[in-house]
């Protein structure tokens, strides 16, 4: 058989498989439900603009696109931000996940410059209000930096606030931003 037919055949298959079993081609798109130990992340589903300055003054303008995927086993963020011509750019791919081997939540973070970053992020539900959600990470340069996001009362906005240390230790803050949903 030939390549061309080789290749024709595997498409009918695929199509013909689709068709049997629709649910299966299906079943990432539905979804609506985060599994147990994600749910602190619910709220956050959708799309959410922040427009602010960081500490040093910088202009930030970012968007975050949250969305539920693979059956509510995983939660995923598209961060994108404007560059210095205004032009809008994806900036992160952030994935949030549960390890039932190892019992805790994992964050897989994608940098637009190839960077990837793998963080243990904590849900704190301790006080009032939503949970608060932390992380903490080293960068490349070796410079630290923990943020933490909570939804605020109104589930129309969150806080993120960032900081920063070369120690880990003596910590500056460097954003305390709002986030507010656009969809």
């Amino acid at each position: 058989m030939s390549t061309v037919a080789q290749t024709r055949s595997f498409i009918s298959g695929w199509v013909l498989i689709c068709l049997a079993f629709p649910a299966a081609g299906s079943a990432q798109d539905g979804d609506s439900k985060l599994n147990e130990h994600l749910q602190a992340f619910a709220p956050y589903v959708g799309t959410w603009i922040c427009e602010t300055q960081w500490q040093s003054g910088g202009e930030l303008w970012a968007q975050n696109e949250y969305s539920i995927g693979m059956n509510g086993n995983f939660f995923e963020a598209i961060t994108s931000s404007k560059n210095a011509q205004g032009g809008i750019y994806q900036r992160y791919k952030t994935t949030w996940l549960y390890d039932p081997n190892e019992k805790k939540l994992k964050t897989y973070g994608f940098t637009y410059d190839g960077t990837v970053t793998i963080t243990e992020p904590e849900i704190d539900d301790s006080g009032e209000g939503h949970p608060i959600i932390r992380s903490k990470w080293q960068q490349p340069d070796g410079t630290w930096i923990k943020q933490e996001v909570q939804m605020n009362e109104d589930n129309q906005s969150y806080q993120w606030r960032v900081w920063s240390s070369q120690n880990e230790k003596d910590w500056d803050q460097i954003m305390d931003g709002t986030w507010d949903k656009r969809v």
